[in-house]
């Protein structure tokens, strides 16, 4: 679960900003995180188990729009 950005949150292209979230069952040893745009996924990183934010750059290229989304993938 996203506890930043949220799906009200207006980022600016260029800036950095700090991903955060929670409830990452234990059985979980890495999760991915992905950038949406579209119909297009970009991953962003791996970040290892226990941890809960990661500081991202958005893409100083990303359209305005509001079907931008960040996906966090947990991999068991």
């Amino acid at each position: 679960k996203f506890t930043y950005p949220t799906s009200s949150s207006k980022l600016i292209r260029g800036a950095w900003y700090t991903i955060r979230w929670d409830n990452v069952p234990s059985s979980v040893y890495d999760v991915d995180l992905y950038f949406l745009q579209g119909g297009n996924e970009t991953k962003i990183t791996t970040v290892s188990h226990g941890q809960s934010s990661h500081q991202w750059t958005v893409p100083a290229n990303t359209p305005v729009g509001t079907s931008n989304r960040i996906k966090v993938v947990n991999k068991p």
